[in-house]
């Protein structure tokens, strides 16, 4: 599986793309030819993962989930384990990524996925935390699941499945909620700057601005 690079200043960002689902998982360097990175939305194997890592040489602080999805958080415990990272998450993701039903892997047809514990929770609507040198900062954004958030670092911001590109945000599963949804990405619209760079859970980066086209708000 190939890596695609791209170079938001001062980080440098590796997407990796689960081939079934199309979900996003993200690397990011605290810099371009840095040795330090976190990991968004671990949802490829962790050998596809590590093969990256060890090509680059990086060694990874925290895996971040942007919600509670299986195609987002299949490979964090393998991570977690084999790196020695921390898993950060929202209290309600938290609460459901240790239960196959709420993660939605028991309906998968590719086997349970249940992760332990998590090791930072996030319980109210923002927390940030510092590595090196750059604010982690993770916005709560509810509506595709109770446990959705973003992450914004340096310029760029992760959405997850809150906010995909040229896609209605996919309320009709379990614990989705579309005035939620609504309230979640006006806030986003409303909060960052139009020339956002966003890095979605499916599909390629965009602007934010470009998001009012296709968003129901």
């Amino acid at each position: 599986m190939t890596a695609v690079s791209a170079v938001e200043e001062p980080i440098e960002i590796l997407r990796l793309t689960n081939e079934r689902f199309g979900s996003c998982c993200y690397i990011v360097a605290s810099s371009p030819g840095a040795r330090r990175a976190v990991v968004v939305d671990p949802g490829v194997p962790y050998e596809t993962i590590r093969t990256v890592l060890r090509r680059r040489k990086l060694a990874v602080d925290f895996v971040i989930l942007t919600h509670e999805h299986f195609d987002h958080m299949s490979g964090a415990g393998e991570l977690c384990a084999g790196e020695g990272a921390k898993l950060v998450a929202s209290k309600e993701c938290a609460e459901s990524v240790t239960d196959p039903a709420r993660n939605m892997s028991k309906y998968s047809g590719l086997g349970e996925v249940a992760l332990r514990s998590v090791d930072v929770v996030i319980a109210g609507d923002r927390g940030d935390l510092a590595w090196e040198g750059l604010a982690l900062e993770m916005f709560r954004t509810p509506g595709h699941t109770p446990g959705s958030m973003c992450l914004r670092i340096g310029p760029a911001l992760f959405t997850g499945d809150a906010l995909i590109k040229d896609i209605k945000t996919v309320t009709r599963l379990p614990g989705g909620d579309k005035r939620l949804s609504r309230r979640s990405i006006r806030w986003l619209l409303d909060t960052f700057p139009g020339r956002t760079k966003v890095y979605p859970g499916h599909g390629e980066p965009f602007e934010l601005r470009e998001a009012s086209r296709w968003a129901e708000l």
